[in-house]
């Protein structure tokens, strides 16, 4: 379990790491992120656990976040059901995509989201196993995550654990997905924040 915080000094822990996090991203040229983005897809490509993946749940790259596009591609490529994020009150629930070129609409925050009609994830029938592909802004070597700060993949990560513990099933590996450079020596985290099972970069890929 995190360490547990006050509430005040970890929320402005937090807020600050993550301004310091998204100056760093700023400096980043083009030709770095698309680099970064075919380096980190092809180490996650290399690790038994892509192999034995049936089903992604990755995301639509937004802002600064590393480009999940080319992994995305290769994931259609070799023929596993690929969902992505839509965003449903205070959760996120993850629909079918067949092709970056599908049609998409604009989510609450201007993210690309797919259509509601599209087929939903579940994670008690749809082919198995699954990996998620879990953004954010900054990532430590235990698994601790910072988000933007609206809790949708912390609550998203804990409802399908606690769904797949009380069916006796293994969960789906939910693995950080990165630039190297949003990798810190410890992430504050609090008893709200899923610990995850590993961590890709365009430096390494790791499980923990």
């Amino acid at each position: 379990m995190p360490p547990l915080h006050d509430s005040g000094s970890l929320e402005r822990e937090k807020s600050s790491l993550r301004k310091a996090i998204r100056g760093i991203l700023s400096t980043l040229e083009n030709d770095r992120r698309r680099a970064a983005a075919a380096a980190a897809g092809a180490k996650i490509k290399t690790r038994h656990y892509w192999k034995e993946t049936r089903s992604l749940l990755a995301y639509l790259s937004f802002g600064s976040e590393l480009d999940a596009d080319p992994l995305i591609k290769a994931a259609l490529a070799e023929g596993k059901n690929v969902y992505v994020p839509k965003v449903n009150g205070d959760m996120i629930e993850f629909h079918k995509i067949d092709s970056l070129d599908d049609p998409f609409e604009k989510g609450v925050f201007g993210i690309r989201e797919p259509l509601a009609n599209k087929a939903s994830w579940n994670v008690l029938s749809s082919p198995g196993p699954t990996l998620v592909l879990v953004p954010g802004l900054a990532f430590d070597k235990t698994g601790a995550r910072l988000g933007r700060g609206a809790g949708y993949y912390d609550r998203f990560i804990a409802g399908i654990r606690l769904e797949t513990r009380s069916v006796g099933e293994h969960p789906p590996l939910c693995i950080g997905y990165a630039y190297r450079e949003q990798v810190i020596g410890k992430v504050p985290a609090g008893e709200n924040d899923e610990i995850l099972d590993g961590l890709v970069t365009d430096g390494f890929a790791e499980l923990f």
